[in-house]
């Protein structure tokens, strides 16, 4: 079962962008999502997008890089995931395999559902 929302200990709607951590799963209040990984360099979190019957990855941007794409406010860190930091960033740029693009979709997809989230390993 999910834990019940609470906000962030800073007082603030969401964490700043300063306190995010590469390779981190966060749950986020975003159009698109409500996990995200966070990747530095693009200043977002790769998320799993629904749009129409088609899944896939995208990037949703962090609140505090201002309009109009910053458009995920992060509010609770739930630690590492379990993939390698550059496949996330090539996942990030467009760059990666189909074969570690399912695999961080399924990942996705579990914490959106609330199931206990598979430990896939890139």
């Amino acid at each position: 079962m999910r834990e019940q929302a609470t906000w962030p200990a800073n007082g603030k709607d969401h964490l700043p962008i300063g306190q995010m951590r590469s390779g981190h799963v966060y749950e986020i209040i975003a159009r698109n999502a409500g996990y995200g990984i966070w990747v530095a360099e693009e200043k977002g979190f790769i998320i799993s997008r629904f749009k129409w019957s088609d899944n896939f990855l995208f990037v949703e941007h962090h609140w505090d890089t201002g309009p109009p794409h910053g458009t995920a406010k992060p509010w609770k860190d739930l630690g590492r995931a379990p993939f390698d930091y550059i496949p996330l960033l090539e996942v990030a740029k467009g760059t990666s395999s189909p074969e570690i693009e399912e695999k961080l979709l399924q990942y996705l997809n579990h914490h959106q559902r609330g199931d206990d989230a598979a430990d896939n390993s890139l």
